[in-house]
């Protein structure tokens, strides 16, 4: 049971404070989830063939789009529950929560079976071919039908820091990303499955994550309750009108990527094997920022939801000035780090050039 204040903990203290905080054990969880996806390309390099790391890269231009799907479900279960908590009105977050976890749940089941029936096009239109979209196509087929497990525990994740439990929600990613970094070379190379096995490691991510969420949000801190048909028509509403905008801003990342991987495709192999690379460290280095979105979604939240507008000003604020500085930070860092880079996952020529 939650023992948090009954009108949320973000009514009172420091916004940036709550800012830091919730953004920096927000982009832990979330760095791991694409950390492990990085961990993946990682290993898979150590296997010394450049056509892995191009159907690795390929995969993961079509997942790139499920993730943040979930990311924008993740920002509309943060901000309709944690509304409703800062309101004290609990039980019926309670039923916002369970409507949450539903409908990401199968929202991404229908992105799931779409994926997979139309994988062969998809790749095709990305300029996979041959052996390499063979490959990516595979591990599609291994990994993608973990997808709705992990909406529930991004969903998950998203109410915990809608309560405020910034430690648990960050556990949730962490835990079972350390999990995944540990059978990955496991799976690998100790049982000789390769690309496969990398599959089936982030899909032992997932489950493990989805576990985790369930068991936090429900056990530590009550907060699922038994929707009726009538309460998912109800609560479906603001739920629709957060996600939607939500997802569409997401989206924009992955389609960028999947349009610049066409591109790429048309130098062959070793330049996809570059972006694969390049792409991953983006999305990972940039972790903060897509935690940001999420994070301060709770703490506007509740704060609207008591009626704290004089709050609500200075988070916007606090949040701009956080974007910026976490910006300049990482483009440092991916600067100062890029010949190391290179050297880690073994790139070739024209890897490198990427």
């Amino acid at each position: 049971m939650s023992n948090a204040a009954p009108g949320g903990r973000f009514l009172t203290g420091s916004t940036m404070g709550h800012v830091i905080r919730m953004t920096v054990t927000g982009s832990i969880g979330v760095t791991f989830l694409f950390l492990v996806d990085a961990a993946n390309l990682f290993w898979v390099s150590l296997l010394g063939e450049e056509r892995l790391i191009s159907a690795l890269g390929f995969a993961w231009t079509i997942q790139f789009f499920s993730v943040s799907f979930g990311i924008g479900m993740m920002i509309a279960a943060t901000a309709t529950v944690s509304r409703l908590i800062g309101s004290g009105n609990r039980t019926e977050a309670r039923l916002q929560t369970t409507v949450c976890a539903a409908a990401a749940f199968l929202l991404q089941l229908i992105v799931t079976i779409f994926g997979l029936y139309y994988r062969h096009e998809i790749l095709a239109l990305a300029g996979a071919t041959g052996e390499t979209a063979a490959l990516a196509a595979r591990y599609l087929v291994i990994s993608m039908p973990s997808l709705p497990v992990m909406a529930l525990g991004m969903v998950g994740s998203a109410v915990l820091r809608a309560e405020g439990d910034a430690y648990r929600a960050m556990m949730i990613t962490l835990a079972s990303g350390l999990i995944s970094m540990v059978i990955d070379p496991l799976l690998i190379f100790g049982l000789g499955l390769g690309l496969d096995g990398a599959a089936l490691a982030v899909v032992t991510a997932r489950v493990l994550s989805a576990i985790l969420s369930i068991w936090f949000v429900m056990g530590k801190h009550d907060l699922v309750g038994w929707a009726t048909a009538a309460d998912f028509r109800r609560l479906s509403v603001p739920f629709t009108l957060v996600a939607l905008p939500a997802v569409l801003t997401q989206l924009s990342t992955p389609f960028g990527n999947y349009i610049l991987t066409s591109v790429i495709a048309g130098f062959g192999d070793g330049a996809v094997a570059g972006w694969a690379v390049v792409s991953r460290l983006t999305v990972l280095a940039f972790g903060g920022l897509f935690a940001l979105s999420g994070a301060i979604g709770g703490i506007f939240g509740q704060n609207y939801g008591a009626g704290r507008f004089d709050r609500v000003k200075r988070l916007y604020r606090d949040a701009l000035l956080f974007c910026a500085v976490y910006t300049l930070i990482a483009w440092a860092v991916l600067v100062l780090t890029s010949s190391f880079v290179v050297d880690a996952f073994q790139l070739g020529v024209e890897a490198t050039e990427v």
